[in-house]
């Protein structure tokens, strides 16, 4: 049997074996449709290098071009995998070096892991780990908007427009989002999620645009959460509406590329939201 590693870009024609791959190590599962949605008809320049031995794909590592808000570029590093049986032969190490070769103007790489991701996007590419992204849970608040103060709309975030929109929230395959516009016109958006293991239901507010928040609660009353980093006002302002922390699994880590970027090191540097993350 040839064991022969080869390298190269996935097409749509390996969107089956890609999906056999991820969702033989993962409970959420993801379906075809998923991977030609976020691969193959994405809003971002996209990529997705795959590791092969013979006709199996053993690994994939996807990197999407994104603009930030201050107009500087990165690649961001999204749906990573390797099969167990073909981990510590340098594969993941490979896979990213030529994804982010492929695009010349990067200048910062950045990734919202789970913890072995964590640990192989420092070891691999001597990423830094700048946060521990937890929830924020509320079951109850009398409060139907929590109002952003505009100091937040000052912190570096991925670059949002309609047309983004459009294809994250309104063509996804995964999940049903729901867009709830207040009087201000500013924009919350939301989806339903039980967790496949511990079976808890969620309204997640995934993002937002404007200056206030939209708190619905469904009849039935599931929690909801989001996230909101500690230095933001918005944190402090759902902390004063009865959202408490939920301690999650999930890293924000950061590779500058260009000297000019340092503060991007620095956390407080950011707002992030659920959407920026694959998952959700």
């Amino acid at each position: 049997m040839d064991n022969t590693i080869t390298y190269r870009l996935a097409n749509e024609s390996d969107i089956t074996r890609i999906a056999n791959l991820v969702n033989a190590q993962y409970a959420r599962k993801k379906d075809a449709a998923y991977f030609k949605w976020q691969f193959f008809n994405s809003y971002y320049p996209t990529i997705c290098m795959c590791a092969v031995v013979g006709n199996q794909i053993v690994g994939m590592f996807g990197l999407q071009k994104r603009k930030l808000t201050d107009g500087h570029i990165v690649g961001h590093l999204i749906d990573l995998l390797v099969d167990p049986n073909w981990r510590g032969k340098g594969i993941f190490k490979k896979m990213g070096e030529l994804a982010i070769a492929h695009f010349n103007d990067l200048q910062a790489l950045t990734v919202l892991p789970n913890p072995n991701g964590k640990v192989a996007c420092e070891k691999s590419f001597d990423m830094k780990t700048i946060s521990k992204i937890d929830d924020l849970v509320c079951e109850k608040s009398d409060s139907k908007t929590i109002k952003i103060d505009p100091k937040d709309s000052s912190l570096l975030r991925y670059e949002t427009n309609e047309k983004y929109r459009n294809w994250r929230f309104d063509q996804s395959p995964i999940y049903k989002y729901t867009k709830i516009k207040s009087d201000d016109e500013s924009l919350t958006i939301t989806k339903k999620f039980t967790d496949p293991t511990t079976k808890d239901s969620f309204m997640d507010l995934v993002d937002y645009k404007g200056k206030t928040l939209a708190v619905q609660f469904e009849e039935n009353n599931p929690k909801i959460s989001t996230w909101a980093l500690p230095h933001t006002n918005l944190y402090t302002r759902l902390k004063s509406h009865g959202f408490k922390e939920l301690a999650r699994e999930r890293y924000f880590c950061v590779k500058v590329l260009d000297s000019n970027l340092k503060h991007y090191y620095d956390i407080k540097t950011w707002n992030l939201v659920p959407a920026d993350a694959e998952i959700y």
